[in-house]
């Protein structure tokens, strides 16, 4: 009866000791990501690598990770505009704004034209298939932020569209990358007016 109650004690501590240490992988932050390591978020595993003063940290399930874009249907002297292609940058501000904290976002813009570039692979009618980020390697988001923004991009709708104009230059393409950054100083600003909390009073209406 002692060994059943030592053995259920021990399993309660185990337990206890793999949740906070999950907890801690998923609160790391990407500045304290090595370059070449891999690490888990809430439930994706991200590979991190650092180009210059960058880090990139990208979904290890993600299949296009080393696949150069190809649209061989496109003609070389041809570039769809942001009128063939559609990106709705103000959605993705408001959502960045959502996960990334008031403390963050003030401490982060101090650093000039700093921000979070956002890479998402669609296919030639704007679904999106993949996406991978690349910022600052002294950033305070952490694994879990990424993970929720993420998730985020993948389930929104309309985020991106093509026109059927471009869309037969785009037929037999792999995929087609988008590539914006967020400045953090707009995501500040998205943060303050898209919280009632933090919106500030209008002296004329006092």
């Amino acid at each position: 009866m002692k060994n059943l109650k030592s053995i259920v004690k021990i399993t309660i501590l185990v337990n206890i000791c793999l949740l906070l240490f999950t907890s801690c992988m998923a609160q790391k932050l990407l500045s304290q990501l090595n370059a070449d390591e891999t690490a888990k978020g809430i439930n994706l595993w991200y590979m991190a690598k650092k180009d210059g003063k960058l880090i990139v940290v990208e979904n290890t399930q993600n299949k296009f990770a080393n696949v150069k874009q190809n649209s061989p249907n496109l003609p070389i002297n041809l570039r769809p505009s942001k009128f063939d292609i559609f990106f709705d940058k103000t959605q993705l501000t408001n959502l960045c704004a959502k996960y990334i904290t008031l403390q963050q976002l003030e401490t982060m813009n101090l650093i000039e034209g700093s921000g979070l570039l956002i890479n998402i692979r669609t296919d030639i009618y704007g679904k999106i298939l993949e996406v991978f980020f690349s910022t600052e390697q002294t950033s305070m988001l952490s694994l879990t932020q990424i993970e929720q923004i993420e998730n985020n991009i993948k389930a929104s709708s309309n985020l991106v569209s093509t026109t059927p104009e471009i869309q037969k230059y785009l037929q037999g393409s792999n995929f087609w990358l988008i590539s914006k950054k967020f400045f953090y100083d707009d995501i500040l600003k998205a943060k303050k007016e898209t919280t009632p909390s933090l919106r500030t009073k209008d002296p004329r209406r006092l």
